[in-house]
């Protein structure tokens, strides 16, 4: 096998590894009677030159260490090829690998013959719980071919053995099977994320149905997991988000509602029935009444302790 030829085998894509037709006819040999095929076929496999760069994957989602609130995943990526000094690697090979999936856990994913692929397939029923997702990709490429044989059989129409008295030659296949021995170098990426459908249960509130004898009351809100955002609205008024526990001020005495509801990671919601409560602040005592009266105490005592020592001096 002349040098010129192996570099052509080293340029060719990843497809020509498993099946590669030069001037393949239509499968139809009753219009063309001749077609020829190649097929290749992979007797051993050596490491990648030293320095060879793995394939780059990226996963825009599920994003890492987030919540999900549906079963139905969408998988989103990206699988690119390094540029390489000695070796023209193809992408031959990308799947993922899913935690919940036992059975049948290796999902295959079309590759693109261009050097990016970049795909979104939906993962359905996903369970509850947390789960982790692997992608491997598998880039390839021919180091070197070890034999090349051809054979041709011939296609008989035996049915018109009768009318023609043989049968009749309907044309012939040129199969040539490449050997070679490739070139492998991998990555994977790994995700972890966590399907949520269950809404929140908010465990206990503070604010109770009761009579408060302040204007000011404590909300404390205790949820039976952690939440990303709590909301409340006092007097069927706009709702109003809190990052923790607050204080209700300046209420004014009579009748009030209040609804609580709660958010989780996942998006989930929960909510509280409205609590009724009363504000009863009694009035504030006097002050300046108090200081006037004070003032004239002072002044009528002044005025006995004057007439006192007037009575002594006489």
């Amino acid at each position: 096998m002349t040098a010129t030829f192996v570099s052509v085998l080293l340029l060719l894509p990843p497809v020509a590894m498993q099946l590669v037709n030069f001037g393949r006819a239509n499968p139809n040999i009753w219009d063309h009677p001749y077609s020829t095929i190649v097929e290749w076929k992979e007797e051993g496999e050596i490491p990648p030159p030293e320095g060879t760069l793995p394939p780059v994957i990226s996963i825009a989602s599920p994003q890492n260490n987030t919540s999900y609130a549906s079963s139905d995943i969408s998988l989103t990526l990206s699988a690119s090829l390094q540029l390489s000094n000695t070796v023209s690697f193809q992408m031959s090979e990308l799947y993922c690998v899913p935690s919940w999936q036992v059975a049948n856990n290796k999902l295959k994913i079309d590759v693109s013959e261009d050097p990016i692929t970049q795909t979104s397939i939906t993962l359905n029923d996903v369970p509850e719980g947390s789960h982790w997702l692997q992608v491997h990709a598998v880039a390839s490429a021919v180091a070197y071919v070890t034999d090349r044989k051809t054979s041709v059989s011939q296609v008989w129409d035996r049915s018109r053995a009768i009318a023609y008295g043989s049968p009749k030659l309907l044309g012939e296949h040129e199969t040539t099977t490449i050997y070679y021995v490739s070139y492998k170098i991998a990555s994977s990426s790994l995700v972890k994320f966590t399907i949520d459908k269950t809404a929140p249960e908010i465990l206990s509130v503070s604010v109770e149905n009761k009579t408060y004898s302040t204007s000011d009351v404590q909300l404390n809100v205790v949820v039976n997991e952690p939440a990303s955002r709590v909301t409340y609205s006092l007097d069927g008024q706009s709702n109003r988000t809190t990052a923790g526990n607050t204080t209700l001020t300046d209420l004014s005495n009579g009748e009030h509602t209040l609804a609580v509801s709660v958010l989780d990671f996942a998006g989930n919601v929960g909510s509280l029935e409205t609590v009724y409560f009363t504000v009863d602040e009694p009035e504030p005592f006097p002050i300046m009444t108090v200081a006037a009266a004070s003032a004239a105490s002072v002044a009528v005592i002044g005025i006995g302790l004057l007439g006192y020592f007037k009575k002594r001096k006489h």
